[in-house]
């Protein structure tokens, strides 16, 4: 996941220095539907779905489902887990959000936004059988650039921060004790078409 955060913070950049192209009409762009190319890169999936209602065109609605597992690297950068021998993956993950495009009504440029998920998380040991679930809530502040390449196809850089909570469940399988994810830097991307 390191290495993924120069790319995000450098694709931001070059979204945000490119220049505009002036339009006599805005094109309509009222519902989309998107995904996160991540996570089917880490053996998951995800769906997504986006409302821009026609009186309030400085917002953005959105809400998805997706499941993915986390990095073997990234794992071992969960404080209190690392040299653990632990797998987590995201078994079920529901999120409700909306952004803010301050500039811009045509849902294109920058924004600001606030998520909130509901996950299920399953957690493996190299050293124990089985495994164990637990359930968080977090809530993940963050900022993107949408940038339409053509018509309504978009990709949307952002960059978040994951605030935690458990909810409950377990996070011990046999001996050994999986410390929850309290707080994340999430770098992510979402492609979309809008229509």
């Amino acid at each position: 996941m390191k290495q993924l955060l120069p790319t995000f913070v450098v694709l931001l950049a070059m979204l945000a220095a490119s220049p505009s192209k002036a339009q006599e009409t805005p094109p309509q762009r009222t519902y989309a539907v998107e995904i996160n190319p991540l996570a089917y890169a880490f053996n998951g999936w995800s769906v997504g779905f986006a409302y821009q209602p026609t009186q309030a065109k400085h917002w953005v609605f959105n809400t998805g489902l997706y499941a993915f597992e986390l990095p073997k690297t990234f794992v071992e950068q969960i404080p209190g887990n690392a040299g653990g021998g632990w797998s987590v993956k995201i078994r079920t993950a529901f999120t409700l959000g909306a952004d803010y495009y301050p500039w811009r009504d045509d849902r294109s440029g920058l924004a600001f936004g606030l998520s909130t998920v509901l996950a299920q998380f399953e957690l493996g040991n190299e050293a124990e059988a089985g495994s164990t679930r637990y359930s968080s809530l977090y809530f993940v502040p963050r900022a993107s650039y949408t940038w339409f390449a053509y018509k309504g196809l978009y990709l949307a850089p952002w960059l978040g921060v994951e605030l935690h909570s458990k909810l409950g469940g377990s996070t011990t399988l046999g001996s050994r004790n999986f410390e929850p994810l309290k707080y994340q830097f999430s770098p992510n991307l979402s492609i979309g078409y809008a229509f």
